[in-house]
């Protein structure tokens, strides 16, 4: 056993461990690929399960019950088309697993509601991909931890995305979806059966609060109370963090100088504050603790890097759109040089350099980056440019796969 928590489910792997009622971690030990529950007061870890070519994720504990719902990939057979993946309900206690769900090609965000009487999930299968199409279904979960009752909420496959299924205090079940073209907030009343969406007030009707999900674990939004949720909203390419009340839909923007949060980077801190890892235009990727009170407050806990370079060095992205095929757009951040020691000719036009990030499940983001600066600090204008496809996660451009 080594103590990596990391998994190669679904390949891009995420969401490797999580926390139970008691305090124990329970993860994913990357070399064996074994289920494991570690103690952090004595220090003391021990193998729950560990099932021959068999690989989990997407962990969530059960509130009262020494369960954990996980996502299962079988790798018996090890050839693409013959690996499956199911749900499983995996009994701390027993050291064993029974399967709830299966029969899809991929399943992702095995959830608990906070009584632990449901659970919900997604799922879609080939030839869809995430972003293309899932499926959102809840069910009943009986006492002996079986699965009853089960219904479809949303998704449509081939046609509609669903995205960080996400059960509130207050029963509710929140979800975002991209039906409107827009990654947007919606719930499910259980009680009603009845599904609506969270209709924000006016200002972010072409913002999305979620994304395609490569990996496991994105936490676009997350509950600070029953009131009260902060999501990281991406308009035209560039993060906003907001507070929204979860029953008016009414927002505010925290003002905060974070232009770039990643999908899964947003945790609750307290009913007044939360943790998010983010990048400013002039400063690299930190980890902050902020406060919600009196607009938002931002105190950095851990920087990725120490920088030397002066702000009058440091080259500020302007967001840009183009024209591709089909009368469609893409989004980008243009960058001119910069550099107080030196300036260009009056009449001349920089030499640009324009940037394709590495293929389409990345996107390039508008945030400090050394290699970015290294070109203008030298005179040099620098282009970041997201693939079409990357567009879906912030403009209503349906059907762009890979292009």
């Amino acid at each position: 056993m080594t103590d990596s928590m990391s998994q190669r489910v679904h390949e891009y792997g995420g969401a490797a461990y999580t926390l139970t009622s008691d305090g124990k971690i329970v993860f994913t030990d990357f070399t064996s690929m074994a289920v494991c529950a570690a103690d952090p007061d004595t220090g003391k870890t021990e193998t729950v399960l560990d099932v021959a070519h068999c690989r989990y994720a997407d962990f969530d504990a059960h509130s009262t019950r020494p369960w954990v719902l996980a996502v299962e990939e079988d790798h018996t057979i090890d050839v693409p088309a013959d690996v499956v993946n199911r749900i499983v309900l995996i009994d701390l206690e027993k050291k064993s697993r029974t399967t709830l769900v299966e029969g899809s090609d991929f399943y992702m965000n095995p959830r608990l509601s906070p009584d632990g009487t449901r659970l919900a999930w997604t799922q879609f299968d080939h030839p869809n991909m995430p972003w293309i199409g899932t499926e959102l279904y809840v069910a009943k979960l009986n006492s002996s931890g079986r699965r009853e009752q089960t219904m479809h909420i949303a998704g449509e496959a081939g046609k509609v995305s669903v995205t960080e299924p996400r059960w509130a205090a207050d029963g509710r079940l929140f979800f975002s979806t991209d039906a409107t073209g827009y990654f947007q907030l919606s719930y499910l009343d259980v009680e009603t059966s009845a599904v609506k969406v969270l209709k924000l007030a006016a200002g972010l009707e072409e913002a999305s609060i979620g994304t395609t999900e490569w990996q496991f674990g994105n936490h676009s939004y997350v509950f600070l109370s029953k009131k009260t949720a902060v999501a990281a909203a991406l308009v035209e390419g560039a993060s906003k963090l907001i507070t929204i009340d979860l029953h008016s839909g009414d927002w505010e923007d925290l003002n905060l100088p974070l232009t770039s949060v990643g999908f899964n980077n947003l945790a609750a801190a307290s009913e007044t504050s939360f943790i998010v890892i983010g990048a400013t235009d002039t400063e690299p990727g930190a980890l902050y603790r902020v406060d919600v009170r009196a607009g938002g407050t931002m105190h950095k806990l851990k920087s990725t890097l120490d920088i030397t370079l002066s702000k009058d060095n440091i080259s500020i992205a302007t967001s840009i759109t183009c024209p591709t095929a089909h009368n469609l757009i893409t989004h980008g951040f243009f960058y001119p040089p910069k550099n107080a020691l030196f300036r260009g000719p009056p009449d001349a036009k920089p030499p640009v350099i324009v940037m394709a990030h590495g293929g389409p499940t990345g996107v390039s983001a508008r945030s400090f980056n050394t290699q970015t600066q290294y070109w203008t600090t030298r005179g040099y204008a620098y282009v970041l440019l997201n693939y079409r496809c990357v567009c879906l996660l912030f403009t209503a451009q349906p059907n762009l796969h890979t292009t």
